[in-house]
C-alpha cells in the first residue's frame, strides 16, 4: 500500500507540474519535447536521466527552455533546444555519449550535469528502496513477460497507468535490469523507489 500512496503522489506531482516533458525513444533515437519556460539545468538533468548522457554545461545564467517539438534525432534536438548556444556530442571512451553544451568553447564545458529523476518523494529523504525498481511501460506491453526477462518478481502494479513495482534479488540485479530497461523501447519510464 505504501507503493501505490507514494507512487501515486509521485505521478501526480509530475502531472500537476504542467507541460513540460522530454521523451527520449531509445529504440528509435528521437526525442520529444514540449518545454516553456523550462530552466536549464533541471532540464539538462532530466534529458541525462532519460537519454544516459553525460553532459558537460558552460556555467550560464537565466537561460530557459521554450520549444515544441517530436521525433527529432540528437542533433537536430539539441539545435532546436539550445537556440544560440553551442553543442558537441563526443562518443566516451566508456561508450556514453557526452553531450557538451557551450557558449564560447568546448573547453568551457566543464559543469558536469548530473542525471536525476523528475520525481522525489520527500516522504522517503530521497532514499531509494533497496532492490526496486519502478517502471512504466508502453500501451500493450506486458510486464509478466518483461520480468520474467530481468529476474524481477512483480511487487505491486497500478494499471491504468501501466505501472509497475519490480522487485530483484540483489542490488547488482536491480542495477543491472535498470541499465537494460533504459535502452528499452517498450519502456517509458524506470526509477528507483
Amino acid at each position: 500500500m505504501k507503493f501505490a500512496c507514494l507512487f501515486l503522489t509521485g505521478w501526480f506531482c509530475l502531472l500537476a507540474a504542467g507541460a513540460n516533458t522530454l521523451q527520449w525513444h531509445a529504440n528509435t533515437q528521437l526525442l520529444d519535447a514540449d518545454l516553456q519556460d523550462a530552466p536549464l539545468i533541471p532540464t539538462l538533468e532530466d534529458l541525462a536521466h532519460k537519454t544516459g548522457w553525460h553532459i558537460y554545461l558552460e556555467p550560464s545564467d537565466g537561460y530557459k527552455f521554450n520549444v515544441k517539438f517530436a521525433g527529432l534525432a540528437r542533433g537536430e534536438a539539441m539545435h532546436k533546444m539550445i537556440g544560440d548556444m553551442n553543442y558537441a556530442f563526443v562518443p566516451g571512451t566508456d561508450g556514453v555519449m557526452q553531450l557538451f553544451v557551450f557558449r564560447t568553447s568546448r573547453g568551457a564545458a566543464t559543469y558536469e550535469i548530473k542525471a536525476k529523476p523528475l520525481v522525489k518523494s520527500p516522504s522517503l529523504g530521497g532514499k531509494k528502496l533497496a532492490n526496486q525498481l519502478v517502471v512504466k511501460l508502453r500501451p500493450g506491453v506486458k510486464i509478466e513477460d518483461l520480468a520474467a526477462k530481468l529476474g524481477a518478481k512483480v511487487k505491486a502494479r497500478i494499471g491504468d497507468l501501466n505501472a509497475y513495482l519490480l522487485e530483484f534479488e540483489n542490488e547488482a540485479a536491480m542495477e543491472s535490469a535498470r541499465k537494460e530497461l533504459a535502452s528499452n523501447g517498450d519502456v517509458e519510464s524506470t526509477d528507483y523507489n
